[in-house]
């Protein structure tokens, strides 16, 4: 954390430095780099903050509440990138407080809304919410397309295929909380999960078995 927090210190004091410049005629290109750098240590020392308090058993509302708090200050620096607002939201969902969830892994889709991972993380603090369940139908929905149920491509690289696998597994788990029709659907897409990594290694044989057993339509 001391660390962190002097790098914070040094970017923003240049950060300031070339600011109070620029307002004075002069011309840096490296600004907008300055506050993007800025904004960045800003969350790494939130993030490594917030994991000392885990650490030493201290993560409550109101530490959950300075993260935040220094989250927001970094979006006054530059964009913040989607997996800070996805990280906001996995810990909000831990914390309860699902509002904030819904509300950070909202802006982390519409930041990068082919993402099915942000997608599905949506739909899931939506349908913890027990409040939102019209909303978060429509999100399951949503990010049903998005993913990708068919075996992966061969230029696929490892991160894209543990992306979509981890997103199945969010959305599975938020249908399953939307009731008995939520349910259905959770058990139709695990089925039809594990029938496509089965296809996907079958032989000619095995292929005419499976596609006679599948129900999938």
């Amino acid at each position: 954390v001391a660390t962190r927090r002097k790098a914070c210190r040094l970017v923003l004091r240049e950060l300031a430095r070339t600011e109070w410049l620029q307002a004075n005629g002069r011309k840096y290109d490296r600004l907008e780099t300055l506050r993007k750098q800025a904004a960045q240590c800003v969350l790494n020392l939130a993030f490594t903050t917030w994991n000392e308090h885990k650490a030493r058993g201290s993560a409550d509302r109101a530490a959950f509440g300075r993260l935040r708090r220094l989250a927001r200050l970094a979006e006054l620096r530059a964009d913040v990138q989607a997996v800070s607002h996805r990280r906001l939201a996995t810990i909000a969902v831990g914390m309860g407080q699902f509002e904030v969830a819904s509300r950070e892994a909202s802006v982390a889709a519409s930041i990068d809304p082919a993402n099915p991972v942000y997608a599905a993380q949506l739909a899931d603090a939506l349908a913890k919410s027990g409040t939102e369940r019209r909303r978060a139908r429509e999100a399951c929905r949503r990010a049903e397309h998005l993913i990708d149920f068919g075996p992966a491509r061969e230029d696929e690289s490892e991160h894209e295929r543990t992306a979509i696998e981890l997103a199945k597994e969010i959305l599975i788990a938020a249908w399953g909380l939307l009731g008995e029709e939520g349910r259905e659907r959770a058990q139709a897409l695990k089925s039809h999960w594990r029938l496509r990594k089965r296809l996907a290694s079958a032989d000619d044989d095995e292929l005419k078995a499976l596609l006679a057993e599948s129900s999938w339509k």
